[in-house]
Order: structure tokens, then sequence, then C-alpha cells
């Protein structure tokens, strides 16, 4: 049976995800920086306004031109990367071409990487090396597939077990992460656009400056934990639940992460409008 594996759709058409990035950049920095200028006790406050807005407009030129940089050195060699896994070997094409590895060739393989947070496999064969990073879709699948490829052929000592274990939750633990992402999106994004708009209405009431960045401070930090604690709990429920006996990872739990994202989300935005609360009458 052969198995083909690519590179996540962020990485291969980025132009759209790039945009959403530009967006949840402008959204907080308006949301700060007029109320901000609006609030001033200055007489030219719509300049001051203008100012910021003028300012930002320059840092998203900036980082656009630095996009379109990135995008023809890096991210456009993606769309030609491709991995297949064959009943013989390893078939991995690039933009200089496609690369042949049969199983025998591998001399040995690593897994530089951090649990749960990121990193690549590296596979060393007779004529090179073929590194595969976690942002490769379904890595997890293909990390689980290779292993019995080399098991089913007799093929040992070409890796650890304990390392390639430890690569396989951090993998799957990756495709589910990317998963969620994808699906809830929209979602994360209104999430985001509902905060930092209390939050500018908490702005224009505070005449404090110092205050007002720590009215933005305290939101952004907020809304970070709010989506940190539900990933930091649905790693320790996957490392909970996997075996390295039998080389098992769970799959995704959606109950479970419907659950999660409506309790630490409803607990978030308690919090937050209550530090809103507090802020502003310490500002009084």
């Amino acid at each position: 049976m052969e198995y083909k594996y690519i590179y996540r759709k962020h990485l291969r058409k980025p132009a759209k995800f790039f945009l959403i990035l530009l967006l949840m950049f402008i959204i907080p920095y308006v949301s700060i920086t007029v109320p901000i200028a609006l609030s001033s006790n200055q007489q030219n406050k719509i300049l001051i306004a203008l100012g910021f807005l003028a300012g930002g407009f320059v840092f998203l030129v900036f980082i656009s031109l630095e996009f379109v940089f990135i995008y023809f050195v890096m991210y456009r060699r993606f769309k030609k990367i491709y991995v297949n896994l064959t009943d013989d070997g390893i078939i991995y094409n690039n933009a200089k071409g496609e690369i042949k590895v049969p199983y025998e060739d591998i001399k040995y393989i690593q897994f530089p990487s951090i649990k749960y947070m990121g990193g690549w496999i590296k596979i060393n064969h007779s004529r090179g090396s073929i590194r595969l990073t976690v942002v490769l879709e379904n890595i997890g699948d293909m990390i689980n597939n290779l292993k019995n490829k080399l098991d089913q052929k007799n093929i040992i000592g070409k890796y650890d077990e304990r390392a390639i274990y430890n690569f396989f939750k951090t993998a799957k633990y990756s495709d589910q992460s990317w998963e969620r992402i994808y699906e809830n999106a929209k979602y994360f994004i209104s999430i985001v656009i509902g905060a930092f708009v209390v939050t500018a209405v908490f702005l224009t009431l505070i005449t404090n400056v110092p205050l007002k960045f720590l009215v933005f401070i305290c939101a952004l930090i907020e809304l970070t934990i709010a989506f940190i604690i539900p990933e930091a709990i649905f790693g320790r429920k996957l490392a909970k639940e996997s075996s390295q006996q039998s080389f098992y990872v769970p799959n995704r739990d959606k109950q479970f992460e419907a659950k999660v994202y409506k309790w630490t989300l409803g607990i978030y935005f308690v919090l937050f409008i209550f530090s809103m609360i507090v802020l502003k009458v310490l500002s009084m």
C-alpha cells in the first residue's frame, strides 16, 4: 500500500493565512491607539489618531514586503514537496527533483524535537538525508506507517524505540492541534474581535494613559492564556492515554474539546470583564 503526504495548506497557500495574521495585528493595534489618541487632552487629538494609524500602515507595508520576500524564498518550495511511502521505499519530491530511497538504504533516523512543541524527523540514507517537520500534514500517521514498513521488512536498528515514540506523540499532537486551528479559525477570530472591541470601549472610559496601556496588556495576556490552557489540557489528555508498548496515541475527542473550550472561554470572559471593571475603578 502507498501513502502520500504533503505540507499543510497554510504553507502551500500562505496568502490567505497571512491576511488573517494581519487582521489579528490590526484589531489590537487600532483598539489601543485610536482610543488613546481620541481621549487625550490635546487639541490636535484627530491628528494624533491619524498619526497612529499612519504608523500602523507603514508597519503593515513593511511586513507585507517581508512576506513577499519570504514567500519567494521559502514558502513557494512547499508546494512541490511531497513524500510517498511505498512497499519498497520512500519517494521524496521537492523543487530539485525526486529522490527514491529504498528502506534498506536508510542508515538511521533521528528525531530532533521538543515534546509537544515541534521538531522534525531526519531520515539519513546512503546518498544524503531527508528532513520533514511536524507541519507535514498527517505526519503522525506517516511516522506510524514508516515504522510499520521497517518492522515488516525486519529492518532493525534504524531508530531508537523511545525516540520514535516520543516524536510520534509530538507529531500526532501537532496534527490534532492544526486540525483544531483550521476547524475553529472563524470562531477564534470572532473571540479576538469581541475581546478587543470590549477593550476599546474600556480604553475610551479611562483617562489615565499608563492605565490604558495596562488595560491593553491585561487583555492581551488574558486572551493568550485563554487559548494556551485548552491546548495544555488536550496535550495532557493525549499523553495520559498514549501507550509506548502498543505504539498508540488516541485520536481527537471532539466532544471533550467542545466542553473544554466552553468552560475555559466562559471563565476567561468572566475574568476579563472583571479585570476591566477593576482597572476602570482604579482609574477614577
